[in-house]
């Protein structure tokens, strides 16, 4: 958890937080086979932190979060990769689709499949 005043130093144009499922009033209840609704709810939560209003990334909607699954288990992620380059970059990589990539991963390498959502947006 970064502090409020680093991040209004640093006054990010898009701010994804990472979630999952072991700390939900903390972190965005993010990950397989967990609510869309909730997971929304705690990226919102995110947001709300006291002065956070105050980065661009706020004020224009570019607030995302992801299931830390994605950034930490090596052969998921690309998925990571490819939905920060969708935030970060929309303009450059409108064509990449991470739902698409996940149900290629789900059907040809998993013995079972990881239900969403590993993603979500506030915009």
């Amino acid at each position: 958890r970064l502090p409020a005043e680093q991040l209004i130093a640093e006054a990010p144009e898009v701010y994804i937080a990472t979630g999952g499922a072991y700390a939900p009033g903390m972190r965005p209840a993010i990950g397989p086979g967990l609510a869309e609704g909730p997971a929304r709810d705690g990226l919102r939560r995110l947001a709300a932190r006291p002065g956070l209003a105050l980065l661009p990334a706020i004020r224009a909607g570019r607030v995302h979060g992801i299931w830390s699954g994605l950034v930490g288990i090596r052969p998921l992620q690309p998925l990571f990769v490819e939905a920060a380059a969708r935030w970060l970059h929309p303009a450059l990589f409108h064509d990449l689709d991470p739902g698409e990539a996940l149900g290629l991963i789900n059907t040809r390498f998993l013995a079972r499949p990881l239900p969403g959502p590993l993603w979500v947006s506030l915009a």
